[in-house]
């Protein structure tokens, strides 16, 4: 039994010999052929080993506050007090409201993108769907902690990141074709070959980031470094960052909203900082990771509601 769960990241607590020989004593043949998981228990597939796991480190957490010792985690995680089988519910709940202001967000432009039309609607309709694909997975995972929940999880994050650079670096591509659009009463028709030719950067473009995303994968299912995850986040993060900043310098004098994006960018960076820190929950149920999903709601809906939406309606005003 122990061996399901040493599969998870060890941490100071699961490593206590109290807690391994307290799974131990629980995770018997006996006990665990009478065990009769609740119907949420089952739906999140919660064995009689996790189940064994979890009522051990409560044991063991308030055997350590009562000695005045500090709190520890247990398989790279810190205590939560779980809902209806839900592992974190806090982070599940703001996880879902992420997730809901880019439905939200998504909703209201996707008819807008449509009358854009071509690449330049769907980068946004793509970044919608990936932007909802991934915060349905964070939810999953924040409900039960798996490997294959864990895998999801982190792929649909970096494949988000990955849309984001791509939609900032063929905004940024392409700005030199809207000023001159711009600066024509109306833009002239472009034949076959003309329009081929102002796709290669993008496709080119989409090939790496494609690349890059399956090494990226490949490399962690080979090996699943947190590591390597987080550093490889932040570099595409900050390399969006950059391209945006890069974008509006040669956007802001006719797009009045082009400042909106890097100030939704440096709040987004800013927010990460929350990821540093390291705390035990509060009350069992609000960490640093929780916080930070909390921080990142409001930004959601300001991303459609302040850029993207100023944005397609500037392209239909503008373009075409």
């Amino acid at each position: 039994m122990l061996a399901t769960l040493a599969g998870l990241t060890a941490s100071a607590g699961d490593r206590d010999p109290a807690y391994r020989a307290c799974v131990r004593a629980c995770a018997t043949v006996e006990r665990c052929d009478a065990w009769r998981p609740t119907p949420s228990l089952r739906l999140l597939g919660w064995s009689c080993a996790h189940e064994c796991g979890y009522t051990c480190m409560w044991r063991l957490v308030g055997e350590r506050a009562e000695a005045g010792q500090p709190t520890l985690q247990y398989h790279g995680k810190w205590p939560f007090r779980r809902l209806l089988g839900v592992q974190e519910p806090a982070a599940a709940l703001l996880s879902a409201l992420n997730g809901a202001a880019h439905a939200a967000g998504l909703w209201r432009c996707w008819p807008l993108a449509g009358e854009v039309g071509g690449l330049r609607g769907w980068l946004w309709r793509g970044l919608g769907l990936a932007s909802v694909n991934a915060w349905l997975w964070a939810v999953v995972f924040h409900c039960r902690d798996l490997y294959w929940t864990q895998c999801a999880d982190y792929f649909s994050a970096m494949l988000l990141v990955c849309w984001g650079c791509f939609v900032a670096a063929v905004l940024l591509l392409r700005l030199p074709k809207d000023e001159e659009a711009v600066r024509i009463a109306k833009p002239s028709a472009r034949d076959g070959s003309t329009r081929f030719r102002s796709s290669v950067g993008p496709l080119a473009l989409g090939g790496v980031l494609v690349a890059g995303f399956c090494a990226h994968v490949r490399r962690m299912l080979l090996r699943f470094d947190y590591g390597y995850n987080m550093r490889a986040s932040l570099a595409m993060g900050a390399l969006h960052l950059l391209l945006y900043v890069a974008w509006w310098r040669g956007a802001r004098a006719r797009r009045p909203h082009a400042w909106r994006v890097v100030a939704l960018n440096g709040a987004l960076s800013l927010s990460v900082g929350l990821e540093v820190l390291d705390f035990p929950p509060l009350l069992h149920a609000l960490d640093a990771h929780a916080l930070w999903h909390a921080s990142t709601a409001p930004l959601a809906h300001l991303l459609w509601r302040g850029f993207v939406e100023p944005e397609l309606r500037w392209c239909l005003k503008k373009l075409l």
